[in-house]
C-alpha cells in the first residue's frame, strides 16, 4: 500500500491513561495523531489539497491521500490511514472533493476547539443575541484562519441551520459537534 506505512503496534505505542481509564490502542493513538496533523494545516486549506491533488484532477484519490499522510512524516497503519480518507469521502465515491475536503476539515477545526465552543460563539455573536447568522458565521471562521470558498462556508451553516431560520445557536452546533459527520453540504 503506497502512502501509508504498516507499522507494527510496538512502533506507534500505547498512550497510558494517568487516571485509571483504558490506555488507548496503538490505532487510536495514531488516529489522533493524524487528526491533529491534518487539522494543524487548517490555515492553508487551499494549498494542502492542491499539494494532495497530484494528477490536478481536482479529487485526491486513496493512493494521494496516503502519499499525502507521509508526506506529513507520520508512520500511520494503512488502515487507520484509510479509515480516516473515508471520513473525508463523505459521498463514498473513492475520492475526495474539495468541497468535502473543506467541510471535513471545518467540521475537525470546530471539534478540536469543542472545548472553547461556547468562548467562540459568543465572539461570533456580536449581537449577544444569542445565535449567530450567516454573514457572523463566515467572519468567525475566517477570523480562526479557515480560507474556504463562501459556498462551502454557507454549505455547512445551511447544514447546522436544519431549521431554516438563517440563525444557528450555540446548542445547534455543539448538537452538530456532537453527532459527528452531520455537516455535509446540500
Amino acid at each position: 500500500r503506497r502512502g501509508c506505512k504498516l507499522v507494527p503496534r510496538s512502533v506507534v505505542g500505547v498512550a497510558a491513561a494517568s487516571d485509571g481509564r483504558r490506555q488507548m490502542s496503538a490505532d487510536e493513538v495514531a488516529a489522533s495523531s493524524l487528526k491533529r496533523a491534518l487539522a494543524g494545516s487548517l490555515s492553508a486549506v487551499r494549498d494542502l489539497f492542491s499539494m494532495w491533488d497530484r494528477d490536478g484532477d481536482g479529487r485526491v484519490d486513496r493512493g494521494e491521500f496516503r502519499g499525502a499522510v507521509m508526506a506529513l512524516g507520520l508512520q500511520t497503519p494503512a488502515s487507520v490511514c484509510d479509515a480516516e480518507f473515508d471520513e473525508y469521502d463523505a459521498d463514498g465515491s473513492g475520492a475526495i472533493d474539495y468541497q468535502e475536503y473543506v467541510v471535513h476539515s471545518l467540521r475537525q477545526a470546530l471539534a478540536a476547539s469543542a472545548s472553547r465552543v461556547t468562548d467562540l460563539f459568543h465572539r461570533w455573536d456580536e449581537g449577544r443575541t444569542g445565535a449567530i447568522d450567516r454573514p457572523a458565521f463566515r467572519k468567525g471562521l475566517k477570523a480562526m484562519g479557515f480560507d474556504a470558498p463562501t459556498d462551502v462556508i454557507d454549505s455547512t451553516f445551511d447544514a447546522i441551520n436544519t431549521g431554516g431560520t438563517g440563525h444557528v445557536k450555540l446548542g445547534a452546533l455543539i448538537s452538530v459537534l456532537r453527532r459527528g459527520g452531520t455537516l455535509v453540504p446540500r
